[in-house]
């Protein structure tokens, strides 16, 4: 299981044992904005590995 993988696990099961709508909310968010950030660092990489293969 990758880092990725193991803190979508981990905000959801934080998710469901909060009681207030405003943590889950939260996790929520999160969640997304991790999913974001994990899908900027592929385009980057890619980006990166295209621009060395034409060089």
């Amino acid at each position: 299981m990758d880092n990725a993988e193991w803190l979508k696990k981990r905000l959801a099961e934080l998710r469901q044992s909060s009681p207030e709508y405003r943590d889950q909310a939260f996790y929520l968010a999160l969640n997304d904005f991790v999913q974001e950030q994990y899908k900027r660092m592929d385009q980057i990489q890619r980006e990166l590995d295209g621009r060395m293969w034409r060089e």
